[in-house]
């Protein structure tokens, strides 16, 4: 009975410890896709960090002479999740976006700074919500392009 108890214990941390790296695997590897893509089409793009904590991942990349990127992937269990994440995310910005964006995801948003000079732009696809934050708007653009081209 003992050793029935153990199996199951080990069993149900396999299960978990599963279930916890898969959508940062997922996350990472639609990073990986959206970096492949910047480094082919914009050579001198070199990424600063990586990091994972819970459902977010994220990459920083930075060019010398112009500017900023970091995009965080979020995952969560379903689409309808994921809207509620969008929307969560949205309420934490005091001023509303700039332009709701088409063509890019399920739902998109754009913050834009005075003279376009920083750019925030959210978007929900299935499962992911995806937020990109660069030091221009134009930026911002980009990489939000190159993430959902890189999206399942």
């Amino acid at each position: 009975m003992q050793a029935l108890v153990c199996a199951m214990l080990l069993l149900t941390c396999i299960c978990i410890t599963m279930s916890t790296q898969a959508p940062q695997s997922a996350a990472t590897s639609l990073l990986d896709k959206a970096h492949d893509a910047l480094t082919a089409k914009e050579p001198g793009w070199k990424i600063t960090n990586k990091e994972s904590s819970g459902n977010r991942t994220t990459y920083r990349w930075e060019m010398a002479g112009l500017g900023k990127a970091e995009i965080h992937v979020f995952t969560t269990d379903s689409p309808n999740e994921a809207a509620a994440a969008l929307q969560k995310r949205m309420n934490m910005v005091q001023v509303g976006p700039t332009a709701e964006l088409k063509n890019l995801g399920d739902e998109a948003y754009i913050w834009k700074g005075p003279n376009h000079d920083t750019g925030i732009i959210r978007f929900r696809k299935g499962n992911f919500v995806i937020e990109v934050n660069a030091t221009k708007s134009a930026i911002a653009e980009k990489f939000s392009a190159y993430a959902a081209e890189a999206m399942p």
